[in-house]
């Protein structure tokens, strides 16, 4: 004869057992605060982390001949975002829903003493051999600065090239007098190159590089500059 002998929880006065009563419960509790700890976490150390994205650019300048054409660069300290990417939805090769964001942005911290360089394209050599200059709103004056805090969602305009209208195809790096005019240096730079623009902050312990290519319009000479190698 074989017998079984099993072991059953005994059951409380509401009909559950023991351990669906209080373990279940606890363990519910501990796995919900053992996720909520993660997410809290990543929101913490990694979502709120500064993190500096180029959102475009722009040049202009005067139009008489000893005038400067100027270029820059837009950066933004862009959230972050807590959630999930939904792709694309297509049907019968008709497009319904396109590629979004799901989920709520997280403000990040902010970005301290920014500055900007240009290397070449194998980031030996300092092109220009000086720190770029950001605009500066808060200086009424407007006098440009080497050194720039971006708060969470925060954009500022970075100089890159100027340009003498009666020196084209000539250019260089923009680097102000007392004036704020163009300094003109004794070496000019001319034709297309690809560059990197190393940007420097929280006191050198995080850096971005990002690739750019300088180009000159063949039709008047003038500088643009474009993200991305070309």
């Amino acid at each position: 004869m074989t017998w079984l002998i099993g072991a059953v929880a005994p059951a409380t006065s509401s009909g559950l057992t023991t351990f669906q009563e209080w373990g279940v419960p606890i363990i519910v509790a501990v796995v919900s605060g053992a996720v909520f700890y993660a997410l809290g976490a990543l929101t913490t150390v990694y979502l709120k982390q500064p993190r500096l994205q180029i959102i475009g650019g722009g040049s202009g300048g005067g139009a008489q001949p000893d005038s400067f054409y100027l270029t820059n660069v837009t950066v933004c300290n862009r959230p972050g975002r807590l959630g999930f990417t939904i792709g694309r939805t297509v049907v019968l090769g008709k497009t319904i829903f396109n590629k979004h964001l799901v989920g709520i942005p997280v403000s990040r911290d902010p970005a301290k003493g920014i500055t900007g360089q240009l290397w070449d394209e194998k980031r030996k050599n300092v092109i220009g051999g000086a720190a770029l200059h950001w605009q500066d709103p808060d200086d009424p004056l407007n006098r440009p600065v080497t050194l720039r805090q971006l708060e969470s969602e925060q954009q500022a305009s970075l100089f890159m090239m100027a340009q003498q209208n009666n020196d084209v195809p000539n250019y260089y790096i923009y680097e102000p007098d007392q004036t704020n005019k163009p300094i003109i240096p004794p070496v000019k730079l001319t034709g297309d190159r690809k560059v990197i623009l190393s940007l420097t902050y929280m006191e050198g312990r995080k850096k971005q590089d990002i690739k750019f290519t300088i180009l000159t319009d063949p039709r008047y000479g003038k500088v643009v500059v474009r993200q991305g190698w070309r």
